[in-house]
């Protein structure tokens, strides 16, 4: 409820407790340096796409830290990030962050004393992972007792969780630093395939080998899966678009909460509101998705055909992709609901011709078969690689997993707000979850409740991306710029 976020006294809830710097060839600073009182600025990034955190951090340095110190690119970076109404209890709600220095973007002199630096930052587990390359087979095993009990049912979980436990939870910071890699997805709904598989990791680091694993991962109902990692923990949170778009919205109107909400008059306003009502105010907003069918019909999201061949059983399958078909699927699932508009415009017409009737792409595959099969030949022994599938017509649902994660980006916008309501210790608030977005037009300062509103902006969006900034000082301390996307917009 509302009433529960206003014992904050800011919407600006978490500010920036402390910014070690440490490294292992340190030996006379084996405790780092603590950077907080000259730190200008700090963002720190949650991507879908990615299953790590990174961060830009902006210091000045008046102390000659650069030179004394000599960044190598191999430095850790520890943030701790506090409530700013719970330092009194500081175990409460405390969230630390370790990085590494990845680059050193930009260092300039102001003038003979200060130098302004920025460093690009990566999680320590992404960096470690860059180290270690991966060539290995996943293979089923059949349960033999003892070491094997249970075996090996080489399912894309199964894969992928072995390859988080490459990664060495323990690093050299206070020798007490513990990293859960522990992959956090719904075991009811796992991604479908054919069969167990069998892959050979072509050469990759941990990570982006489970991000070439996740990738390939599609629903009965042809939705892509996502692996990601959030401020609210460790862990790593792999999860498909069925289920996203199909969970409630955080500010539903069940919640009590108000919608995100972008305008002029209220923002006019918003030194007379409640800190809980300040956080729910947009105060800037970009337009980032284009609303582009021309680019999406290039990279052949468009009306396309896919071709898929066989060189084993020397067949071809031809896919005709119909975007139209795709959204339509949306609706058959319950994903869009009587009363959305699509991204994509199947009434659209050239030449007489519906735009669905059309090929703008001719795309070819080899999905070779039974290429890590091990059984006598015209024998099925339910292993398969990467790319194959036993019923030729699954190869329609991988198409369509594509389409979606294409077209969710066609109207996607970003919105600036008070960040209090998008980070919580052990618990997402942020990416993967949906939110409820109004866009107020033609109001005036005695109406600013009930304006209309603008219905190709409003409505519920999915948080793709977040980007939390961080400043020293009070009110202000946290900003969180939020990527949404949508696959449908509100009928008027």
């Amino acid at each position: 409820m509302l009433e529960e976020y206003s014992t904050s006294s800011t919407p600006y809830d978490f500010t920036i407790e402390s910014v070690i710097i440490t490294a292992d060839r340190w030996e006379f600073a084996l405790e780092g340096i603590d950077i907080k009182n000259v730190c200008a600025e700090i963002n720190l990034f949650e991507h879908l796409d990615k299953p790590y955190l990174t961060a830009n951090l902006t210091f000045l340095d008046n102390a000659n830290i650069g030179d004394n110190y000599q960044f190598t690119g191999t430095e850790r970076v520890q943030i701790t990030l506090i409530s700013s109404d719970e330092r009194d209890d500081a175990g409460k709600n405390t969230i630390v962050k370790r990085f590494i220095v990845d680059t050193v973007v930009n260092a300039a002199k102001s003038n003979d004393s200060n130098e302004l630096v920025v460093l690009h930052l990566v999680e320590e587990r992404y960096y470690q992972s860059c180290l270690m390359s991966v060539n290995k087979v996943f293979k089923k095993v059949e349960s033999r007792g003892g070491f094997n009990e249970g075996g090996f049912t080489s399912s894309a979980t199964e894969i992928i969780q072995s390859l988080l436990r490459e990664l060495d939870q323990y690093t050299s910071f206070n020798g007490d630093y513990y990293m859960s890699n522990e992959l956090m997805h719904n075991k009811e709904f796992p991604p479908e395939f054919d069969g167990a598989l069998k892959v050979c990791i072509p050469n990759l680091g941990v990570l982006d080998a489970v991000k070439w694993m996740c990738d390939r991962c599609v629903t009965p109902t042809g939705f892509p899966f996502y692996i990601y990692a959030t401020m609210a923990d460790d862990k790593i949170r792999f999860l498909d678009l069925d289920s996203m778009l199909n969970a409630a919205t955080l500010n539903n109107k069940n919640s009590g909460l108000m919608p995100y909400t972008y305008s002029q008059a209220l923002m006019h306003k918003a030194n007379t509101l409640p800190p809980a009502a300040k956080s729910f105010i947009i105060s800037n907003y970009q337009n980032i998705g284009g609303n582009s069918q021309h680019s999406l019909n290039q990279k052949g999201m468009g009306p396309a055909t896919f071709n898929f061949i066989d060189t084993f059983r020397g067949t071809i399958h031809v896919k005709k992709h119909n975007p139209g078909d795709t959204f339509r699927r949306a609706f058959g699932v319950g994903i869009l609901k009587d009363d959305d508009v699509p991204v994509y415009d199947d009434k659209a017409e050239f030449g007489g011709r519906n735009i669905d009737d059309y090929s703008a792409r001719t795309i070819t595959n080899i999905t070779t078969s039974k290429s890590q099969s091990s059984s006598k030949l015209g024998i099925d022994d339910q292993n398969r690689n990467y790319n194959e599938v036993l019923y030729t017509n699954s190869h329609n649902i991988k198409i369509t997993a594509k389409a979606y994660r294409n077209y969710l980006h066609k109207s996607s916008i970003a919105i600036e707000v008070p960040g209090r309501n998008f980070i919580s210790k052990d618990n997402n608030i942020s990416i993967g979850n949906r939110i409820l977005v109004e866009f107020r037009k033609n109001e005036n300062d005695t109406n600013a409740y009930g304006a209309e509103l603008d219905i190709k902006k409003s409505g519920e969006y999915l948080i793709y991306s977040a980007r939390h900034s961080f400043s020293p000082g009070g009110d202000g301390a946290m900003i969180s710029n939020l990527q949404l996307v949508k696959l449908a917009h509100r009928k008027r």
